[in-house]
């Protein structure tokens, strides 16, 4: 079905996904690409099974060039301990310039065929990985 011009509404809900492992190095990872309909990034978890901090980025590939849309610090064990919170990564302190839903909550907006992608500043220590789950809603 063809993107509405007067509402969007919402034709699919996917997952936007991936892992940094250390065969990764600071290597972008592709979490997800735009349908050709545009899409909302709703939200992204950032979890972390590694003992020491990382630094994550996330970058938005516009068709020319991967964009650095900033850099999010995740703790050790992030989500993985039960002490430790996983990251919500659009949260208003590392990413303020992103925009607001209806429910306040920010949001990424990615025009048909923008592609997110996260790397990590420092390799991820050995046998340790950094997982992502985001929800998105495809127009």
């Amino acid at each position: 079905m063809a993107k509405s011009t007067l509402l969007n509404i919402t034709q699919r809900l996917k997952f936007a996904s991936g892992s940094i492992a250390p065969a990764d190095t600071t290597t972008l990872k592709t979490l997800y690409t735009a349908s050709a309909d545009d899409a909302v990034l709703k939200s992204l978890l950032i979890t972390s099974t590694d003992t020491a901090i990382q630094n994550v980025q996330l970058f938005v590939n516009d068709g020319t060039a991967d964009r650095l849309i900033g850099t999010i610090n995740v703790p050790a064990n992030a989500g993985n301990n039960g002490s430790v919170a996983s990251v919500d990564a659009l949260n208003g302190t590392m990413l303020p310039g992103l925009p607001y839903d209806q429910n306040g909550k920010r949001i990424l907006p990615m025009k048909a065929g923008a592609i997110l992608k996260a790397a990590v500043l420092v390799t991820v220590t050995a046998a340790k990985k950094i997982d992502f789950l985001g929800t998105v809603e495809e127009y």
